[in-house]
């Protein structure tokens, strides 16, 4: 049996230091000489960033909702093939799931894909109580956890600690991590602050891995980690490249799926990354335009004087070209952002946009297509998920979106096409039948305009 390890970081709730954590544990299992990979349960964007800044390479979305339980398993297996370990983050608390329940949580990911969980906690003002907090998420439901890390607290009560859980708990303490002085990471109305944004970030880094190696017992860690390699799957053949599209990428427009991105380099899409924020406009020749979601809001200034982009893009659409525009890059397609001043955008849809004091639509979602667009047939569906706090006048109406388990309807994105733009983010490499359906359109787009050339 080939013997790989893989551990879940998963916490008692949001703001407890699970990325904190991860990344402090990914770089001290790095300092060992282990070659590790990363991945993030739940459609977060902002996490694997992080991961892959300690790492060197991508970390990539295990969504059970978005994706289904195949879909990841596959991914999974693949991606940590030749791994020591493969190390997973989990989202929010450890059972929290859709509605009230535990369907798509950390907790049924870590049981879909087998995986051992560390459950870090917050023991502050805690004495017997840590055991009655730890004895309730033990005993909720069977589950995988190995093991208990207390962050934020004080090392030197470890022998204290570990007593209370061992007489009430039997499980083991791997660790207390104290507060870090200067390795925090500061959150905003989508979460963390982005990795780029932190100048100082692989400093951070490296005090939490060396708080890691110190107050962690890493060998019990690996010790009570160890599964069995999974079966990889086949590695389908890579497409010749076809078509070309460009995407947005830097501060204002950062969230997408790797997956998604290396699935339509797998079907014969050449990406072309360019920076709105720097000036930069549609690169020429490309037949798609991809404007992910991320912080426009916050770069207004700067993404407002590119007028030429915003010319550029309006042009390429009403000509014909292929436009997926998501959250943050579905905004920038609006007349004006309204804040204390108006700032005005690229006026390729109607309406403005503004900010509110809390999130909208917030969660997962389903899209039936009530029309024939880019993504989907009349009557077809897409899973979606939404987190934003912006708010357009106007946000579309060809797709109706419903909540899982609600009956309650909306009508949400506009599907034409060649373009498809609205606030629902779709995970493209787990619904093929919308990426060659875009894949389809953007050839068909390049055929055309190739003839035209002759």
């Amino acid at each position: 049996m080939e013997v790989r390890h893989r551990l879940m970081i998963s916490a008692t709730g949001s703001n407890v230091g699970k990325t904190t954590v991860t990344m402090g544990v990914m770089d001290a299992l790095m300092r060992r000489g282990l070659n590790l990979c990363g991945f993030k349960s739940g459609p977060d964007y902002i996490d694997p960033m992080f991961h892959r800044k300690v790492l060197g390479i991508p970390s990539y979305n295990l969504d059970l909702f978005l994706m289904g339980g195949d879909y990841v398993r596959s991914s999974l297996a693949r991606r940590s093939a030749g791994c020591d370990v493969a190390i997973l983050e989990g989202a929010m608390g450890f059972y929290d799931g859709m509605g009230t329940g535990s369907e798509g949580s950390a907790w049924d990911l870590s049981q879909v894909t087998e995986t051992p969980v560390l459950l870090v906690v917050e023991a502050a003002g805690m004495g017997a109580s840590l055991a009655a907090l730890v004895s309730g998420y033990a005993n909720f439901r069977e589950n995988r956890i190995i093991g208990i890390l207390i962050n934020q607290g004080n090392p030197m009560l470890k022998g204290y600690y570990e007593k209370i859980l061992k007489e009430h708990t039997g499980l083991p303490l791997l660790g207390i991590l104290p507060r870090v002085e200067g390795a925090s990471i500061s959150s905003r109305h989508l979460g963390l602050e982005t990795a780029e944004e932190i100048q100082d970030l692989r400093e951070r880094i490296k005090l939490l891995g060396d708080a890691v190696e110190e107050h962690v017992d890493l060998d019990l860690l690996l010790e009570l980690t160890e599964v069995e390699a999974m079966d990889t799957p086949p590695q389908g053949k890579v497409a010749n490249e076809e078509v070309t599209m460009a995407i947005a990428r830097d501060r204002a427009f950062s969230f997408y799926y790797e997956d998604s991105l290396e699935a339509l380099r797998e079907r014969g899409v050449r990406l072309i990354p360019f920076s709105p924020l720097a000036g930069e406009t549609i690169p020429s020749g490309v037949q798609g335009v991809y404007l992910g979601g991320g912080y426009p809001e916050l770069h207004l200034e700067e993404l407002t004087k590119n007028e030429k982009f915003f010319g550029d893009l309006r042009s390429f659409y009403e000509e014909g070209g292929i436009l997926l525009a998501e959250c943050g890059g579905f905004m920038t397609l609006l007349e004006g952002f309204q804040g204390e001043e108006f700032h005005p955008l690229a006026g390729l849809l109607p309406g403005k946009v503004s900010m509110t004091s809390r999130l909208q639509n917030f969660g997962y979602t389903q899209l039936t297509a009530k029309r024939d667009s880019l993504l989907a047939g009349e009557g077809e569906r897409l899973r979606a998920h939404e987190f934003h706090y912006s708010k357009a006048e106007l946000e579309g109406g060809d797709f109706q979106a419903q909540k899982p388990g609600r009956e309650a309807l909306r009508t949400t994105a506009y599907g034409s096409h060649h373009g498809y733009m609205g606030y629902p983010h779709i995970h493209l490499a787990s619904a093929p039948q919308a990426m060659e359906r875009m894949i389809q359109k953007m050839k068909e787009w390049k055929e055309e305009h190739d003839n035209e050339g002759e």
